[in-house]
C-alpha cells in the first residue's frame, strides 16, 4: 500500500493550541512498518510519529519539539519523550525544519548521528532518502479516520501497533505545549 498514489509521502498537519494559548503547527508521520527491535521484540506494524514548531508573537517559528524514544537514558522519566530546540537551533529547508529519522525507530533528531537510548541506539545518519512530503491537513474529526480509536497495525504483546494521533499521549494532541514543556532541552549547537 505504501507504494500506492495517494498514500506515499504525506505528512498530516494540524494546527493546534497549547494551554497556553500558543499557537502549534504539529505534523505526524505515519510508517507502515517500524522493524527495530530489542533482544527479538518491539518491531511492530504502524508506527505514528510527530514534530510540532511553535509560531511566535509575529507569526513565526521560534520553537519546535521533535518526539524521540527513550532518548538519554540519564534523565527523568517525563524527559524521555523527545526533545525541544529554540527556532534558531533548529535547521531548515525553505522555512520548514528539517527532521532527522532513525532508521527502523523513526525517531525524529534535530541533527544527524547516532544516539544512545535504552535499546537499541537510535541511527538517524541523515544518509536516507529525503524528500519535502505533501502535507495534507487533520482536525479533531476530519478527516473521520483521525477520530478512530483503534490501533493502526495487527502487532500485539510486547510492542502494539499504536493507536492514532489523537489517541497517542493525551498531551501531544490536546495540550502540545504542556508535552513540549515536558521534554528535554536539545543539545545541538
Amino acid at each position: 500500500m505504501e507504494d500506492q498514489l495517494g498514500y506515499a509521502d504525506r505528512t498530516y498537519g494540524r494546527v493546534a493550541y497549547g494551554n497556553d494559548d500558543a499557537l502549534w503547527l504539529q505534523y505526524w508521520f505515519f510508517y507502515y512498518y517500524d522493524d527495530q527491535t530489542n533482544f527479538g521484540g518491539g518491531a511492530h506494524e504502524g508506527d505514528w510519529e510527530m514534530v510540532q514548531v511553535r509560531l511566535g508573537a509575529t507569526n513565526q517559528p521560534d520553537r519546535a519539539a521533535y518526539a524521540q524514544h527513550g532518548r538519554d537514558i540519564d534523565l527523568p522519566i517525563e524527559k524521555l519523550g523527545g526533545e525541544t530546540c529554540g527556532w534558531s537551533q533548529v535547521e531548515s529547508f525553505g522555512g520548514r525544519p528539517i527532521v532527522y529519522v532513525a532508521q527502523g525507530s523513526h525517531a525524529s533528531y534535530f541533527r544527524p548521528g547516532h544516539y544512545d537510548t535504552p535499546d537499541p541506539d537510535d541511527n538517524a545518519d541523515g544518509e536516507g532518502i529525503s524528500g519535502s512530503p505533501i502535507i495534507d491537513e487533520i482536525r479533531s474529526d476530519s478527516p473521520g479516520w483521525v477520530a478512530w480509536p483503534g490501533k493502526w497495525g495487527d502487532t500485539a504483546g510486547d510492542a502494539e501497533s499504536p493507536p492514532g494521533p489523537a489517541f497517542q499521549t493525551e498531551q501531544k494532541w490536546t495540550n502540545p505545549s504542556a508535552w513540549a514543556n515536558g521534554l528535554a532541552a536539545c543539545d545541538v549547537t
